[in-house]
């Protein structure tokens, strides 16, 4: 049997369907202003399964090296918080794949610090990197999620590439791109709010 290849198209479009369905079984959470790991945690069980081979993983702190060897993450000098909040990846085989997806993820109705938002961007932006200590993350997704809204902000190859503002108004969701740009007030991403959906789905 030939064994399921996500490109990178396919592994955001199920994100997104991951998304919509958590704001649909779980809007009480973003009502009711929750934490980001409880939010997390809920997000991750809506993923569970729709990526296999690959499987999805919680602040994984560990990475298997192509000698066999499981060695702590470390990130440079972000080597104490080197694990986002969701992984997407393949933890064993014989034949090991290159990592699929990281996501970090910040609430939009807390307070976030900007350097609380730099260092989710930076974290993204190296294990996105193809040239840096072989981790090579095919996507990396700074997830925004707010209570009538989200945004996805896409890393690849080491940088930021896309935008994605999701809205739902009567019932349907509305998608934006937005210039990357956008993404220079890490503390607050309120004057996001002010632009309108352009499609609906």
């Amino acid at each position: 049997m030939t064994e399921r290849t996500f490109t990178k198209e396919e592994m955001l479009n199920t994100l997104i369907r991951g998304i919509k369905r958590f704001y649909k079984e779980e809007h009480h959470l973003l009502e009711d202003q929750v934490c980001e790991r409880a939010v997390a945690f809920r997000l991750g069980a809506k993923l569970l399964n729709k990526f296999k081979p690959a499987d999805v993983y919680a602040e994984y702190n560990k990475r298997h090296d192509p000698d066999g060897m499981v060695r702590k993450k470390r990130l440079g000098d972000l080597q104490d918080t080197s694990y986002p909040d969701l992984l997407v990846f393949e933890r064993f085989g014989d034949n090991p794949r290159p990592d699929k997806l990281a996501i970090e993820i910040k609430m939009g109705y807390q307070r976030n610090s900007r350097s609380e938002y730099e260092n989710d961007c930076r974290k993204l932006a190296v294990l996105t990197d193809p040239y840096e200590d072989n981790l090579n993350y095919i996507l990396g997704i700074h997830l925004v999620l707010d209570v009538d809204c989200f945004y996805l902000c896409g890393y690849e190859l080491g940088r930021l590439t896309f935008i994605k503002r999701f809205i739902k108004e009567e019932g349907k969701w509305g998608q934006i791109e937005l210039s990357p740009e956008f993404y220079t007030s890490f503390d607050d991403l309120s004057h996001l709010h002010v632009i309108d959906a352009s499609t609906q789905e």
